[in-house]
C-alpha cells in the first residue's frame, strides 16, 4: 500500500535514515522494511553504500526520501519532499 502521494498520485516512500535505522538494528532487517524496498535492492536497482544509498549513479543522504514510482527509483531531498509530498490517508 503507497504511504505518501504527489498530488493526486500515490507513490511508495521511505527516508533513507529509516532504511539505515533497521538495517543496523540486526540481521532480520529486511522484514521490518517496506517489501518494496528488499525488491528493489535484490533487484539491483538500489544500493546501500557509507550509511547512504545509490540509485543507479545518484547519491542520497540520511535526510533524503527514496520514492519509488511509474517511473522507478528516485532519490529527493528532504526539502522537496516536503514542499511535494503528503502522507496518504490512513484506512
Amino acid at each position: 500500500m503507497p504511504t505518501h502521494r504527489i498530488k493526486s498520485r500515490e507513490v511508495d516512500a521511505i527516508q533513507v535514515a529509516d532504511l539505515w535505522q533497521q538495517v543496523s538494528e540486526g540481521e532480520d532487517y529486511w522484514s521490518k522494511l517496506p517489501g518494496w524496498v528488499a525488491e528493489e535492492y535484490q533487484s539491483g536497482k538500489l544500493h546501500l553504500v557509507d550509511f547512504g544509498v545509490a540509485v543507479g549513479s545518484t547519491r542520497g543522504e540520511k535526510t533524503d526520501w527514496i520514492i519509488r514510482d511509474l517511473g522507478g527509483l528516485t532519490l529527493v531531498t528532504n526539502d522537496a519532499f516536503v514542499e511535494f509530498y503528503e502522507a496518504t490517508p490512513s484506512i
